[in-house]
């Protein structure tokens, strides 16, 4: 079940809170010199570059190959057409969004800012770290993965899905169920999954919330190429246990004083009968 994070951010100097059940959301302040952060695949992460109101120029720069991901001059920002189906900057609190984060985008960054006459002012450096999510199940070979009844897994088919068509069904028996396919870079889930499934299109990963014990079973992933042949055919299977975590909560919350009021009533009615049989 994912949880509600408060992200703060500044905006000409005064906190403001952003509230989001959509999705987790990591915070990297790019003030100060070499600053890490670390976000999970598939993500969002905002990467503050400065504050307050200001005509500043911003470069904001991938040091491994130098590719420029945005810059900002006379309040114009102008993004790398790599990144700008996934990235959004905010001029009002100097802020950088970058969506569903991919494994390539991990390492080192720099932020150059220079002032309103064009003079460099400070130059710092951001490293991005992209973790592995919990429950991620590797599909691009035939995989058996297991999940806590309730969670969230991610299942990832391929490494960048963009241009490629991609069909994953679930087995049953001899019936095949559309989970979802890819064609032509768009996504179609089938209905009884689409209120709890996403598929990230530049991961190839899709994501099921709150799997229930009906997910379980094994699935089929076709991969084809931009030109329509097959690359490959594999299988998962999906185990949905039940969330060992919350049986355990309930054992030592509920099971434990119930178990103690017992003996503890049971204590009662021995004393009384014993103090019974003293009375003449």
């Amino acid at each position: 079940m994912d949880k509600v994070l408060i992200l703060v951010v500044m905006l000409a100097g005064v906190p403001k809170a952003i509230f989001s059940l959509a999705e987790h959301q990591t915070m990297c302040n790019a003030h100060v010199q070499n600053t890490s952060c670390s976000v999970k695949l598939g993500e969002s992460v905002y990467i503050q570059m400065m504050s307050g109101d200001s005509d500043h120029k911003v470069q904001f720069k991938k040091v491994n190959g130098m590719k420029t991901l945005f810059t900002l001059k006379n309040k114009m920002v102008t993004l790398n057409k790599d990144y700008k189906h996934r990235t959004e900057f905010f001029i009002s609190n100097w802020t950088l969004k970058i969506q569903n984060v991919d494994r390539s985008d991990s390492g080192q960054y720099s932020v150059e800012v220079f002032g309103p006459d064009g003079i460099f002012r400070r130059k710092t450096f951001v490293n991005l770290h992209v973790a592995e999510p919990e429950n991620m199940c590797i599909a691009t070979r035939n995989k058996s993965c297991c999940i806590p009844l309730g969670r969230s897994i991610y299942i990832q088919v391929m490494s960048n899905a963009s241009r490629h068509k991609v069909w994953f069904k679930k087995l049953n028996g001899t019936e095949k169920v559309i989970v979802f396919t890819l064609n032509r870079d768009k996504v179609k889930l089938n209905e009884d999954f689409k209120n709890r499934t996403q598929f990230f299109i530049f991961n190839g990963t899709l994501k099921i919330q709150n799997v229930e014990r009906s997910d379980s079973g094994q699935y089929s992933v076709e991969v084809f190429g931009p030109d329509g042949v097959l690359l490959r055919h594999t299988f998962v299977h999906l185990h949905v246990q039940e969330d060992t975590s919350s049986t355990l909560f309930f054992i030592l919350v509920i099971g434990v004083p119930a178990v103690a009021l017992l003996l503890l009533g049971l204590l009662c009615v021995c004393i009384r009968r014993h103090k019974g049989r003293k009375t003449p």
